[in-house]
């Protein structure tokens, strides 16, 4: 029995050797600050969101009718800020959807990323401004950023598409 605990204890010992000499890894974000669109809902089943399908991480389709409000996560990738950021976007002259006919905006322009946090949300309403018969149409959000932090050249753009 002595020498089990020998054994035990002499290779307790040299575990912890090997493994105090390690510096423990810097786990803080090391990488350029930016801003990208993030499609918060995609995680969930699709079946689960009434009106909402055919998703991916910079794109959704909405049913007008269906969904009355809906947001997409606007996400800061780095460090938190002490202060509240106007984080800026601006709707893409491509988009065939028209305001205030197909949607409107709860907060044009910019969206406000509260201090000490990482996320906010575009909150828009879906009008039911497409007939019956009516082809969808887009509404396509271009994230700017701020003046210090710019928006992900790969998540800066979102599409909705609106359907009846």
């Amino acid at each position: 029995m002595k020498k089990y605990i020998v054994k035990t204890v002499l290779f307790g010992f040299i575990s912890l050797l090997c493994f105090a000499c390690f510096e423990a890894p810097d786990r803080t974000f090391q990488g350029p600050e930016e801003f990208q669109f993030n499609n918060q809902t995609l995680g969930r089943i699709a079946s689960t969101i009434p009106g909402i399908d055919q998703q991916s991480l910079t794109a959704k389709r909405v049913r007008q009718g269906v969904v009355t409000q809906d947001e997409v996560e606007i996400q800061l990738i780095g460090r938190q800020k002490s202060t509240d950021l106007n984080v800026a976007y601006t709707v893409d002259p491509a988009s065939t959807a028209v305001q205030g006919v197909h949607y409107t905006l709860q907060s044009p322009n910019s969206v406000v990323l509260g201090a000490n946090t990482s996320s906010a949300f575009l909150r828009y309403n879906v009008l039911e401004g497409i007939p019956v018969g009516g082809s969808p149409v887009t509404l396509i959000l271009n994230l700017v950023g701020t003046d210090e932090i710019p928006g992900s050249e790969n998540y800066k753009r979102f599409t909705i598409t609106i359907w009846r």
